[in-house]
This record gives C-alpha cells, structure tokens and sequence, in this order.
C-alpha cells in the first residue's frame, strides 16, 4: 500500500497537482438562512412542507412572523445577473458561469456568523434596501433559531461534523481525491480548501437526507445518529461535480465538440449524462470500491441501480467505472485524447435504446414556464426527469427575453411549460411546433440532435401529469408533433 501511495504522490506531483485540504463545518447560521430558503420556497429541488412542522411548532407563531418569512421570501428573489467571462464558445453546454449569484447567495448564509455579518456579504449580491430587509428578518428568527438549535441540533451537529472531518483525513479519501483533482484539473479547487456543509435534519423534517453542491460548497443534510462512513459517498459524489465545473473552460470547449463530431449514435444523450454518470462513477464507485472488501463491492456493484437512482445514470457510471480506474492510474485527465470516444462506446454498450429515451436528452435542459402555473412546476420538472442542470425562464410569453435565452443556447434540450391561453404565442419562439392550442406534449427538433418539448396544460396538476409522462415515454415516437 505504501508503495502505491508513492507512485500515486509522484505521479500528482509530475502534473502539478494540489493534494487535498478539506473544511468541514456545520454553522448555524447557515443552517438557519438554509432553512429560511426551503420554507419560503427558494430551493427547487427541496420540498418547501420539508420542515413546515419544525418552522410551526418553533418559528411562525404569530401573523408578524409569517410576514417576515414572506418579506425574506420577496428580498432573497432580488439578485444581480450572472457574470460571464468571454472568449469561449461553448457548442453544447455554456460553463462559463462561475460567479452564479445563487450559489453566491447562498453562500453568503454559510459563510456569515450572525446577521449583521450577512447582511453585509448580501448588500453587494442585492442592493442596499433588500439587504437590509434581510438583516430583519434575520434578526427576528436568529435568537428563537439559536434556543432551538442548543437545545436540539448542536450536539448531533458537532459528532457528525467530527466524525466526517476525521473520515476525511483517512489516506484512502484524500489520495483518491487527489487523484480525482488530476482528473478533472479543476482550477479554482486549487486556491483553497474544499469546502463542506453539514446541514443538520430534525426529526420532524420529512424527505430524505440529500447532498446537494452550491458553487464551492459540498452541502450534505443529516440526521442524529446518522453514519458519516454512509454519507462519505454522497460527499465525494457531490464534490465531483465541483470539480468537473472549475475545469478548464477551453479544454471543455474542446471536450463538447468532441461530442458533437463523434460518429456514433447517441453522442449527444451520452453527454448530457456525462457529469452526472462520472460523479457516481467516481464517488459511488471508484471511492467506494477502495474502502468496502471486494465481495461486498461485487454484490453492490451487481445490484440494480446500487450507484444511482435512475437506471440511465446508473448504467453509465457503472460502463464508464469499469474503464475509468485504469485511466486515473495512468493520471489521464477528463481532457485526454480519446476520453469522449471511450465514454460514448462503453456508455452505448451498456444502455443501448435507453440513450433514446427524452429522459436521457433532458438531464440538461432550458425549462420555459410561464407564470402563471407559479413557481411550483419546477420541482416535479426536477424530480421526474431527475435533471442534473436546468436553467429556467418564468414568462408571460410577451416579451422576447424567453426566445433570445433559446438563440443563445441552440444546443440547450428544451422544454415549454404552458397554459392553453398562452399557447398561440409558443410559435414565436421558434421550435417548430405551430400553435399547439390543446392539452398534451408535442415535440420538434431544434437541430438533428437538440430536442424542444412543449406541454400545453390548463392547471399545475395537470403539468404534473404530462412531465410524468413524459419520463415515462421510452422513446420520442410517442409525441403528438
């Protein structure tokens, strides 16, 4: 083992590589800006009911106290637009995104110790009077959060936070990492620790306990008592992510168009799986295949969707960790001659007609919803097609704001959420589908490998239903247009 270890160190060395210093906290004013965003129904992929028992027992006692949640709900929305660095042209998937102000947001909770401290890292993401809306509000629910949080949540909150740190250090965690830092020659990784959240979960809470990544942030949710060893996974599955999006932007550039000239069928499919399929193969496959004996690993490697809860994923993390050990050995990056062709065959071999299926086009997409389902569509477009990145524009269909973001992102698989008396206006945006006036899905192809899907629906229930089926449909045969 030692003996591998040196080979390992000197081959990160020869590429120049950053070992890994990790940052583990679990703080409760993150936890407390973290939960605020839930309950408001600021994050999509988390159910906004997750901790209603919680936030009614403890925190929306009185009418004063659910106006001060909706006053956060309305100054959280307000942000500053993206900053996009120029000079790369992005065929398939735009990365060049790296200051989201989101995630920024965020991590402004994360990083603040109090709400003055807040306040004052939100005042350049929201302005002046927003910020100080925040600052309220923060301050209304901090003091009530802080009696709770010593009384039910520290304690459990600072085993696990122990536990993982100590799981971290381990020589098999950090030498795997290292290695998958030289695969991914991630570029802001290297200017500081990697950063992880521990969000604590009370008991009231309903859902599982998920692992989500804020920009830099490794966010994990746990319960008391919970294993940190069966989380270790979900950490490093969710780091991958990470790193694959501070690559190098020309070198993902490059990587794209690897795609889009490859000659096999199923190309695109395979990429829009890619980042996905690599952090489970990676994190669910390659780290755990090092710390569980290997008839344990064989069974687990052997059972039905054991790495990923979706059977596409599933199938193209497993094709790619049977070949993707060897490539980190030899300290192959993610960028090598070669990687796209090897991904797309194993990928194909192991999935075959699922590549054809609209979930396989949609993991990446560009959802355009209009505003008058509300809000709450993009949890089941999220949850049913399980969407590992989605852009979203909530419209009237008016404007041309909606139709500009489809020209900037020719490549982007599309989807167009609308009510019946907005239909006539999807024609303007260009997809091809002409004025489909009555409920259902209908599809067209932008280009011969971007598909534009448009679900014409008269209520959020019945949106819900269509998104359902459209996961549902094996290929896109079944389409009305």
């Amino acid at each position: 083992m030692r003996k591998g270890r040196q080979m390992l160190a000197s081959v990160l060395l020869a590429l120049q590589v950053p070992t890994a210093a990790f940052e583990v906290r679990s703080p409760a004013f993150g936890n407390l800006t973290y939960q605020l965003d839930v309950v408001a129904g600021l994050l999509p992929w988390e159910n906004p009911a997750a901790y209603k028992a919680l936030w009614d027992k403890e925190f929306l006692a009185t009418a004063e106290d659910k106006a001060a949640l909706d006053s956060w709900r309305r100054a959280r929305a307000v942000r500053q637009p993206a900053r996009k660095p120029g000079g790369v042209n992005f065929p398939l998937e735009d990365l060049s995104v790296r200051n989201d102000p989101d995630n920024a947001a965020r991590g402004a909770g994360f990083e603040a110790s109090d709400p003055t401290d807040y306040a004052g890292r939100m005042k350049p993401l929201v302005g002046d009077k927003q910020s100080e809306e925040l600052l309220r509000v923060a301050n209304r629910f901090w003091p009530k959060f802080c009696a709770w949080w010593d009384k039910e949540a520290k304690a459990p909150s600072e085993v696990f936070r122990e536990k993982m740190a100590k799981l971290l250090e381990r020589p098999k965690i950090t030498d795997t990492v290292a290695q998958f830092m030289a695969f991914y020659k991630p570029e802001r990784a290297a200017k500081g620790p990697l950063k992880f959240v521990m969000l604590f979960k009370p008991g009231s809470a309903t859902g599982d306990s998920s692992g989500q990544q804020l920009g830099p942030y490794s966010v994990v949710q746990f319960r008391a008592g919970e294993d940190p060893n069966q989380r270790v996974d979900i950490v490093l599955h969710e780091l991958c992510h990470y790193l694959y999006n501070s690559g190098p932007l020309s070198a993902h550039a490059r990587l794209q168009q690897d795609f889009l000239d490859s000659k096999q069928p199923g190309a695109i499919p395979c990429f829009n799986l890619l980042d996905e399929a690599l952090a489970t193969a990676l994190g669910n496959g390659v780290l755990v295949s090092r710390l569980m004996k290997p008839e344990g690993f064989a069974q687990y490697l052997a059972a039905p969707m054991s790495f990923y809860g979706r059977p596409d994923i599933d199938g193209a993390a497993k094709a790619t960790f049977g070949w993707i050990r060897d490539w980190l050995a030899s300290g192959k990056s993610l960028f090598a001659p070669g990687f796209a062709e090897s991904y797309i065959t194993a990928a194909r071999q192991r999935l075959g007609a699922d590549l054809e299926r609209p979930m396989a086009y949609f993991s990446r997409m560009f959802l355009i919803q209009d505003k008058a389902f509300g809000p709450a569509p993009l949890m089941s477009v999220r949850n049913e097609l399980s969407v590992a990145s989605l852009s979203a524009s909530m419209t009237d269909f008016q404007g041309t704001e909606a139709a500009s973001s489809l020209k900037a992102n020719p490549n982007m698989p599309t989807l167009v959420l609308v009510t019946p008396q907005h239909a006539s206006r999807v024609e303007a945006l260009g997809l091809g589908i002409k004025k489909p006036l009555s409920p259902g899905v209908f599809c067209a192809w932008r280009n011969r490998w971007t598909p534009a899907v448009v679900i014409v629906a008269g209520s959020q229930t019945e949106a819900d239903r269509l998104v359902a089926e459209l996961a549902r449909m094996p290929d896109f045969k079944a389409f009305k247009g």
